[in-house]
């Protein structure tokens, strides 16, 4: 809890005495709309969310994205762990999303595998979890092209994982677009946000 607080109250310093400016072109660069199958994955760790009754399976965002990743011309994900809240086995809940997900994916050349939080508006457990995954269950896979997606998570779900990838492993958003069908994402280079001056 202290590391989190030090962290914010850094963060709060540096945009309370450093001029806007500075973060412009950073910001510019950071934020950049680039399409899926370009990028260098084996592996996703992403959130899946519940869904609401008229939704089916297809509307979820973790869908899309797979949908993409096994579709992809240059995409090749192996793996991809889902992050789920609790363990309740009701439609449309995001346990019995995450288990639909794994049965429909299963054979795509991807390997799905579930990850529980007991608390969904706890960051700390969101940080730890992601670091859990990164330090424990790998097993070779190279860090740098591993990508977290924070999209679907809830605001501290999402403040974790952002937290837990600090600034050398890959964080991405899919914004929603015109088709929806996250084809394209949103880069978020969490050091140049910080380091990189406007001239």
């Amino acid at each position: 809890m202290i590391i989190i607080l030090s962290i914010i109250l850094v963060f709060g310093a540096i945009f309370l005495f450093v001029p806007t400016g500075y973060f412009v072109s950073a910001t510019e660069k950071a934020l950049r709309l680039e399409h899926f199958d370009t990028m260098d994955i084996v592996a996703i760790v992403m959130f899946v969310s519940s869904r609401k009754e008229d939704e089916n399976l297809e509307d979820l965002v973790a869908f899309k994205i797979l949908t993409q990743m096994t579709n992809g011309k240059n995409v090749e994900a192996k793996r991809g762990w889902l992050i789920h809240g609790g363990t309740i086995d009701k439609e449309g809940s995001s346990y019995r999303n995450t288990i639909e997900l794994i049965t429909t994916f299963k054979g795509s050349g991807i390997k799905l595998k579930p990850a529980a939080m007991d608390d969904v508006f706890d960051v700390n457990e969101s940080f730890q979890l992601i670091n859990d995954i990164f330090s424990r269950q790998l097993y070779g896979t190279n860090p740098r092209q591993v990508v977290c997606d924070l999209t679907s998570g809830t605001k501290l779900m999402s403040l974790g994982m952002a937290l837990a990838c600090g600034g050398d492993r890959k964080l991405i958003y899919f914004p929603k677009t015109e088709k929806d069908d996250a084809a394209q994402y949103i880069h978020i280079d969490t050091q140049s946000l910080l380091v990189t001056p406007h001239a």
